[in-house]
């Protein structure tokens, strides 16, 4: 696992609770993690957070759903959720996702 990377949770883990505001590229943010699974579920209750915006967001890719279930477990008080979805081009069909 990279050390930038365990910094970065680790500032994160420790912030997530106050934060009131979180926009992220939800796939940038899943695939850089390398760790276990149990990092994602280690996630702290976000007791202040109201507003999550996920950009290029992929129903398709497993992993950023599961994470963006885990994340939705742990904010209580969410009162606005934005998803903005990622067209993809399918390499065996050419249809979009």
């Amino acid at each position: 696992m990279d050390a930038h990377f365990v910094a970065e949770w680790k500032w994160f883990e420790l912030h997530f609770p106050v934060i009131k505001t979180l926009c992220f590229g939800a796939s940038t943010f899943v695939y850089n993690i390398d760790a276990p699974i149990n990092m994602q579920e280690r996630l702290p209750i976000a007791t202040n957070l109201q507003v999550i915006e996920l950009h290029t967001f992929r129903f398709t890719d497993v992993n950023c759903v599961n994470f963006v279930i885990q994340l939705l477990r742990k904010c209580p008080k969410l009162r606005e959720l934005e998803i903005f979805i990622r067209k993809h081009q399918s390499h065996l069909h050419g249809e979009a996702d």
